[in-house]
């Protein structure tokens, strides 16, 4: 080794090309002129070496006295760190002088950047003789790779964090190109097999295999260079196992980045037993925990919030912040790995058992702040966070064959399901358990009876409804318990009114509310009083309905309530548009109904408030912003499988037919909603029927009767999906541009805010590190904004943004 003084770096060269990565290298270079220790953290394989280096040999030329790189990863004894550092400056212990005195006497006066590589196995000497060096040379400074921060006064730390990703699979070549980890598996597939290229028929598996394996560069590496022998389907149809699939990696890397699995185990090593128990306990969660949580999951022979930070430090676990509290979770292949050791260690079945009794006991306590009051969305927004453990608790539930916990699981959340339109779910995990033979309390079936009857009714299926809604009430019945009597007999009263059973709805109603009022359930009452609004609106009777939904309103104002705030609103809208023809009031009504229901994730009462700004601007001859908000209705409602929407969109698209001379088209359009009404056993609103014979009677004039029967009959014959297909082919809903006018007040302020960052080209990673949330939740904004902007890429969500002055 030569002297110092003779070159100016010793970094290490580099074989591959550096892929990406540029704003972590403008942060690092910023902080190194601030601080004089900065220590990377990150994963094992979060490209920590690489970063260092690049960084480095773009400073080389900033320090007088160049950039030096000393590799710590081949030492197992901590009494060797400062021998491994004099050797790279060809420094020798001398009889008299300790080395650590002979290093800080060389190095006090040089201004010069070191680059201690891999100190988290070597922890406490690799802070050690830090701290002795910044203390002795004032002109040092020092940039340290390590899984966990070194912890001494001065530090500073910057965590290196994943490459970034699309937000969907589904994006063109070109935008996918613009990504770093997809840029890094396309040049590492190639380097591997000269004829691999990225094209229109594997970019999406290309996507979803980064995606998967978490933007992490050395399993994208990993996993690019299967390509030899595998195509890329086959190679994400493997990740499951990712651990036995990610081998083989260069045999001049060191060992532990050599496989995926390596990696992990490098870590692990080091963790105490406590820690160990703990990492393999976490393996339970899915998509993420609270300390709240793990306390409860979690054995607590130990303290967890130690035991959970120091998991943190080591860079095994993600910590973010949710709001006000601290969400944790690991990254997928952790997670896996994670896992594994569980099911090594017997524990299990044990955890998981914890895992479901605590969401059991979760749902339970949050049952009804999920349908009202003045927690709701704090409780909705938890839930959607929990989302992903409420699946695995209820999949471990079929699994275990825990049939009574299961059901009792999927019951609970049962108002979760139905304000976040998550339909086809809950219906899917309430017939599992409900199919299967075991013993279930007579009560805890009527609350999955009437959880599965508020699911099929919501989307139209009345026949299976009230079925369903019978069976319930009469177990309700049976063990009297009054609150569950009131929904059930509020459900069973929708069924009636949808279905112009209108008597019979108005008797369900009262009897409804009767009870609430003598349980003293305010939220009983104001659904009851709100629904029979609804049932004496429809037999004409408005000024007695703008009564009943005023008292409700005013009931729910006082408690917080929200959701109901949507429907009625909705109600109050209607009113004002057919039979007060007050269109400023009713379109005022409809915006916040929507604005409200969007915040609140609701899509039913969103859905038909789009419908009713889309009459509004149809009979403002605004043609294509009449068929923007339908064509936004239609999407939502067949998203969520909602035969009744979707009828109700068709009559939409057909009064907009009419409106624009297309005879023949609004035949087809009427003749399919009339199909699917039958189909589901729903009838027409009154108000909406005076309408639809108008428009039908006005076209049956143009067209003659022979001619719109035949079209009539033709659209009669669409299957669903025919009929959706139809009505998207309109020329006027393809031009029209799908936004609300009202919009982006329809977007949440934190909608906004990721909008403005994303248009001024922040990645995902980049906008959740400056909203101080995670990747996961920017996903969840982005898709959101998508959905209300109509929009499917960043692109067009940018260009809404510039349209709309937001940037």
């Amino acid at each position: 080794m030569v002297p110092v003084d003779a070159v100016s770096a010793n970094l290490p060269l580099q074989l591959t090309s550096f892929i990406g990565r540029e704003r972590e290298i403008a942060e690092i270079k910023r902080l190194l002129d601030t601080t004089r220790l900065l220590t990377l953290t990150g994963s094992g394989g979060a490209g920590k070496t690489r970063l260092a280096v690049q960084v480095a040999s773009q400073l080389t030329e900033h320090y007088d006295y160049g950039t030096w790189f000393v590799d710590l990863a081949p030492l197992n004894d901590s009494t060797l760190v400062p021998q491994a550092i004099a050797s790279v400056f060809d420094l020798h212990e001398s009889t008299d002088t300790p080395l650590t005195a002979v290093l800080t006497n060389y190095l006090r006066s040089k201004n010069l950047l070191l680059v201690l590589d891999n100190c988290e196995h070597l922890i406490e000497a690799c802070a050690q003789i830090a701290d002795t060096l910044l203390r002795g040379c004032p002109n040092l400074s020092i940039l340290a790779t390590s899984r966990e921060p070194l912890s001494i006064a001065g530090e500073s730390t910057f965590r290196v964090p994943s490459l970034s990703l699309p937000d969907s699979p589904n994006a063109t070549i070109e935008l996918l190109r613009q990504f770093e980890a997809i840029r890094l598996f396309i040049e590492r597939a190639s380097a591997a097999d000269h004829d691999f290229k990225m094209t229109n028929q594997n970019a999406a598996t290309v996507a979803q295999i980064c995606q998967r394996l978490d933007g992490m560069p050395l399993a994208i590496e990993l996993a690019a260079v299967r390509v030899r022998s595998l195509a890329v389907d086959q190679i994400a149809a493997r990740l499951a196992n990712r651990f036995s699939l990610l081998t083989g990696g260069s045999r001049s890397a060191p060992t532990r980045q050599q496989t995926l699995c390596g990696a992990i185990d490098w870590s692990y090593d080091l963790l105490s037993e406590q820690e160990r128990e703990l990492f393999q306990r976490l393996a339970v969660f899915a998509g993420g925990w609270t300390l709240e949580a793990v306390e409860q999951v979690c054995d607590r022979s130990f303290t967890v919030v130690d035991t959970l930070r120091s998991l943190v430090d080591k860079s095994l676990v993600v910590v973010e912040q949710k709001d006000s509290d601290l969400r944790y979770r690991f990254l997928e292949t952790v997670r896996q790995y994670a896992h594994e050791k569980l099911v090594e260690s017997g524990a299990a079945q044990a955890v998981r058992n914890r895992h479901l009794n605590y969401f059991i006991d979760l749902a339970e306590k949050s049952e009804w702040s999920l349908l009202g009051g003045v927690d709701q969305i704090k409780s909705l927004q938890r839930w959607e966070m929990e989302h992903d453990n409420l699946r695995t608790a209820l999949a471990w539930s079929v699994e275990n064959n825990e049939t009574e916990a299961g059901l009792r699981l999927a019951a609970t959340v049962r108002w979760f399901w139905l304000a976040r339109s998550h339909f086809s779910e809950g219906r899917e995990w309430l017939q599992k358990f409900m199919k299967r033979n075991g013993s279930v309390s007579p009560l805890v079936r009527a609350k999955a009876l009437e959880a599965a009857t508020w699911i099929e009714s919501f989307v139209g299926n009345y026949v299976d409804a009230r079925q369903l809604g019978e069976e319930c009430l009469a177990l309700y019945r049976q063990v009297n318990n009054k609150i569950g009597i009131a929904w059930a007999l509020g459900v069973l009263g929708n069924m009636a009114r949808d279905t112009a059973d209108y008597s019979r709805a108005r008797a369900l109603y009262e009897e409804s509310l009767a009870l609430g009022r003598e349980i003293g359930n305010d939220l009983v009452v104001i659904w009851a009083l709100g629904f029979l609004g609804d049932v004496i609106f429809l037999q004409g009777n408005y000024a007695e309905a703008r009564q009943l939904y005023d008292e409700s309103l005013a009931i729910g104002k006082k408690i917080g309530d929200r959701w109901s705030r949507v429907a009625f609103l909705e109600s109050l809208a209607e009113i004002a548009q057919f039979f007060q023809h007050d269109y400023e009031r009713a379109a005022a009504l409809y915006n916040e109904s929507l604005t409200l229901g969007r915040k609140l994730g609701e899509t039913l009462n969103v859905s038909a408030s789009l419908i009713g700004l889309g009459d509004i601007a149809l009979s403002q001859d605004d043609y294509k912003q009449a068929a923007a908000f339908y064509t936004q209705s239609l999407r939502m409602n067949w998203e969520r499988a909602n035969k009744r929407g979707l009828a109700e969109c068709l009559g939409g698209f057909a009064r907009l037919a009419l409106a624009t001379g297309q005879g023949e088209r609004l035949a087809r359009l009427d003749g399919a909603a009339k199909a699917m009404r039958e189909l589901i056993g729903a009838g027409t609103y009154h108000f909406r029927g005076a309408e639809n014979a108008k428009t039908t009677a006005k076209a049956r004039a143009q067209l003659g009767e022979a001619t719109f029967k035949k079209a009539w009959e033709e659209g009669r014959k669409m299957t669903l999906e025919q009929a959706i297909e139809f009505t998207l082919s309109d020329p006027v809903s393809e031009s029209a541009i799908p936004i609300a006018p009202h919009d982006p007040n329809a977007l949440t302020t934190r909608e906004v805010e990721v909008l403005r960052l994303v248009a001024h080209g922040l990645s995902d990673a980049e906008v959740a590190e400056k909203l101080v949330i995670s990747v996961r939740t920017v996903n969840t904004h982005l898709s959101s904004i998508y959905g209300k902007l109509g929009v499917k890429s960043r692109s067009a969500a940018t260009r809404y943004a510039l349209d709309h002055k937001l940037v």
